[in-house]
């Protein structure tokens, strides 16, 4: 799965870069050959949990040291992706026209954290809206990816009506992979 989204993060970099000129940073791919930039993270303890952290336990970033791989490759949420970011740059503007209720999801402002977060998809409830951290578990992220079918979803891609630029996928990516903050 970390190949996965370390797979997702490279194509939606390079179609960043072709549209508006710029990647986030902070690489931390956990990898034996290194780290490629200067986070702090691949240190001598190495990492075996699928957190992306470098404490060797399941449950996120809990130490004073490592990367939590969030954007800006600290050790802490300040620099993460949150929701405000999110809801002004992409949902609101492009997604709570159609989604103002419909199917049970509200994107509107001050609605989208508790129908999103934690919330079983309708079009298949076996996976939530949105799992923090985890981009392949987060139908949301499916349905924008144009994989949803792939997991076993229904529906169409989204938008309906259009297709998001670079740096709006990289909006919802950053946020759900930096944990979903509200």
């Amino acid at each position: 799965m970390r190949e996965r989204n370390a797979w997702i993060l490279t194509l939606l970099c390079a179609a960043a870069l072709l549209v508006a000129g710029g990647c986030p940073t902070g690489d931390d791919d956990d990898d034996a050959t290194g780290d490629d930039d200067a986070t702090g993270d691949d240190d001598a303890t190495g990492d075996d949990d699928a957190t992306g952290d470098d404490d060797d336990d399941a449950t996120g970033d809990d130490d004073t040291t490592a990367d939590d791989d969030d954007a800006t490759g600290d050790d802490d949420t300040s620099g993460a992706t949150l929701l405000a970011e999110v809801q002004d740059g992409v949902f609101t503007p492009v997604c709570s026209g159609c989604h103002g209720g419909a199917a049970g999801l509200e994107l509107g402002d001050g609605d989208t954290y508790a129908n999103t977060v934690g919330v079983p998809a309708n079009q298949l409830p076996a996976m939530d809206r949105v799992t923090p951290f985890e981009l392949a578990e987060s139908y949301l992220w499916h349905k924008v990816d144009g994989t949803h079918a792939g997991v076993g979803g229904t529906g169409s891609q989204m938008p309906l009506n259009g297709t998001l630029t670079g740096p709006e996928i990289q909006l919802i990516m950053g946020w759900i992979a930096d944990g979903a903050e509200q």
